[in-house]
């Protein structure tokens, strides 16, 4: 269980990340740059992420982005934080779908390998 926790940690950690400094890019607000900004970002993507499973939604549509809009709100306007939401959840999923793309195409590759193999041998 402590592996997996410390994965997720390490998955999580990047994306909260990348949202801080989508949020710094889309406001001029100075909170957002100190380490109470950051972990605002880190609260608010975590319990997102516990919000969107739980609501037994594929991915959690609609709910991720309510939650993270509704406890940013309070560093960055709502269009901001909405904007920030729904960049972040097409990125990710463009990430995903590259990620699948490539370990498809690999096992492909590994599998038309080892079939020629197959039959090369006598």
């Amino acid at each position: 269980m402590l592996r997996t926790c410390g994965g997720m940690v390490r998955g999580w950690l990047p994306n909260v990340t990348a949202a801080w400094f989508v949020l710094q890019s889309l406001s001029d607000a100075t909170n957002l740059v100190s380490l109470s900004g950051w972990m605002t970002c880190i609260a608010a993507y975590c319990l997102a992420a516990v919000a969107g499973f739980l609501s037994m939604l594929p991915g959690g549509a609609v709910v991720r982005e309510l939650v993270i809009t509704w406890l940013l709100a309070p560093l960055v306007t709502h269009p901001i934080a909405l904007l920030a939401a729904v960049f972040l959840r097409i990125t990710n999923i463009c990430g995903e779908c590259l990620m699948a793309g490539s370990i498809s195409l690999i096992r492909w590759r590994n599998d038309r390998l080892q079939k020629s193999s197959r039959t090369s041998d006598p």
